[in-house]
C-alpha cells in the first residue's frame, strides 16, 4: 500500500495557451481538485480520482510535482470529444498527449510523465 506523501493542487484549464515559462496566458480555469501524491514503488506519483470533463477540445493539467501519473476516465460525450491533455510541472515542463485514438475512441488515459521527457534548458545527465 502506498504511502500519502503530500497534497497537490490539479487545476484544469480550458483551452489554454502557454507562454515559453510555462504560465498560463489564456484560458479559463475550470476546476481545482486537491490530490494526494503517493510514494511507491516506482518513485513518487501523482494518482488523482477520474476528472469529469465536457465537451471541450482540451484540458490542462498543472501540478506541482516532477513526476506523476495521471488516469483520466473520459464520459461517453468526452470520448467523441477529447482531443489533447496538456500536464505543467512546477518547473515549467510541459508535455502535449494526443488522446486521439484509432476510432476516435479510449476507454482511459493512463500517462507517466518525468522531467527528463521533455528538456529545454540543454543540460546533460
Amino acid at each position: 500500500m502506498p504511502v500519502l506523501d503530500r497534497r497537490i493542487d490539479l487545476v484544469t484549464y480550458a483551452k489554454a495557451t502557454w507562454n515559453e515559462h510555462g504560465e498560463v496566458q489564456h484560458g479559463a480555469e475550470m476546476a481545482r481538485e486537491t490530490v494526494w501524491a503517493y510514494q511507491n514503488d516506482a518513485g513518487s506519483s501523482l494518482q488523482p480520482s477520474p476528472i469529469v470533463g465536457g465537451s471541450l477540445n482540451e484540458y490542462t493539467y498543472r501540478v506541482e510535482y516532477r513526476e506523476f501519473v495521471i488516469r483520466y476516465t473520459p464520459t461517453l460525450a468526452d470520448q467523441a470529444t477529447l482531443k489533447r491533455l496538456r500536464i505543467v510541472d512546477s518547473d515549467g515542463h510541459s508535455w502535449l498527449i494526443d488522446q486521439t485514438a484509432e476510432q476516435g475512441r479510449r476507454d482511459f488515459l493512463s500517462v507517466s510523465c518525468h522531467r527528463t521527457v521533455e528538456e529545454t534548458d540543454g543540460a546533460t545527465g
